[in-house]
C-alpha cells in the first residue's frame, strides 16, 4: 500500500504543495523568491523623464519625519535636494525583497549631499525597524511619519516609493517592489540632482 503512494507524481505534488505553503506562510521565503526574480531582471522601475512644469497636485505636502534618535526632519527643509521616500514594513515580503537594492543605491549616493533617503516605517515602530536594519547590515535611515499619512500620497500599499525633485514635486511614484539597484535609477537620480 505504501509503495502505491510513493510514486514520482505524488512526491512531486507533495514538494510543490510544501513550497506553496512555505511561500504563503513565511514572508521571508517569499522575499527571497522576489529577490531572485529581481536578480534575473524582473521588477525593474519604470522611469520617465522628469516633467519641468509639474502640476500643483504633484507638489508633495509638508511632512515631518522622526528618527530613532529623536531628530525631526521637515520635508520643506529638504527643498534644493532630491528626496527618495519609501513606505515599508518589516513584515512585508515585497518591502524586504527590495531593501538590498535600495541599500545598494543609498550607499552609491551617500557621498552626494544633494540627495536624501527617508525610509518610513508604516508601523511607527522605530525600535523594531531600526533593529531590522542593523540585523541585515543596511545603512538606510529609518523614520516614522509625525502624524497621519495624507490620503492623496499613498493608499496604504507597501512598499510605495516616491522621488521628490529639488523643487518639491513628486517626479516618480511606484507601488510595489522594484529593483532600485538598476543603473538606470542611479543615472535618473544623478540627473535630478544635477538639474538646475
Amino acid at each position: 500500500m505504501i509503495k502505491k503512494w510513493l510514486t514520482i507524481s505524488n512526491l512531486f505534488s507533495g514538494l510543490v504543495l510544501a513550497v506553496v505553503l512555505m511561500l504563503a506562510l513565511n514572508h521571508y521565503s517569499k522575499s527571497l523568491v522576489l529577490r531572485g526574480l529581481m536578480d534575473i531582471g524582473f521588477y525593474q522601475p519604470k522611469l520617465t523623464q522628469p516633467v519641468k512644469n509639474s502640476d500643483p497636485k504633484d507638489l508633495i505636502p509638508n511632512l515631518n519625519f522622526k528618527s530613532s534618535d529623536g531628530r525631526v526632519i521637515n520635508l520643506a527643509d529638504q527643498k534644493g535636494k532630491v528626496v527618495f521616500i519609501d513606505f515599508w514594513a518589516t513584515w512585508c515580503p515585497y518591502c524586504v525583497a527590495e531593501l538590498p537594492a535600495i541599500n545598494d543605491l543609498c550607499l552609491k549616493l551617500k557621498p552626494n549631499p544633494g540627495i536624501v533617503f527617508i525610509m518610513i516605517d508604516v508601523d511607527n515602530n522605530l525600535g523594531k525597524s531600526t533593529q531590522f536594519m542593523a540585523k541585515h547590515q543596511y545603512s538606510l535611515p529609518v523614520y516614522t511619519l509625525s502624524g497621519n499619512i495624507p490620503a492623496n500620497l499613498t493608499d496604504g500599499t507597501t512598499p510605495t516609493t516616491f522621488i521628490v525633485d529639488k523643487r518639491g514635486y513628486i517626479v516618480y511614484r511606484h507601488k510595489g517592489t522594484a529593483d532600485y539597484s538598476n543603473p538606470k535609477m542611479l543615472a535618473y537620480l544623478d540627473q535630478l540632482v544635477s538639474a538646475k
